[in-house]
């Protein structure tokens, strides 16, 4: 759902992300790099960036030729860590309880 055949090695099509947040290629047998693609933004982790990681895992752990991920992050850092102005939108979104409670069930 939401990945489309791209890249292909012994006429075995790989996976790309069709939301580009996420790409996946094969990059020797058995190996697959999954790339953070937000570059403009550090690569921070908001909410499709977290889906899209999850996608890719899902795929790639029900893959019997995935042996080995590479994670990775395109420009020039890996990833500047969660993307404040999701975090702050998503806490400022639950009222009643305080900010340690609610910044706790951003990591469940």
């Amino acid at each position: 759902e939401g990945w489309r055949r791209s890249l292909k090695r012994n006429n075995q099509p790989t996976m790309s992300s069709d939301s580009a947040l996420v790409l996946v290629q094969e990059v020797a047998p058995f190996i697959y790099e999954v790339a953070l693609n937000r570059p403009s933004a550090r690569n921070a982790l908001n909410a499709e960036m977290w889906t899209a990681v999850k996608t890719a895992f899902d795929h790639l752990s029900a893959d019997g030729s995935c042996r080995c991920v590479i994670l990775s992050g395109r420009g020039s850092l890996f990833t500047a860590g969660i993307d404040l102005t999701f975090a702050m939108a998503h806490m400022a979104q639950q009222e009643g309880e305080d900010v340690a409670r609610r910044a706790f069930k951003l990591k469940a």
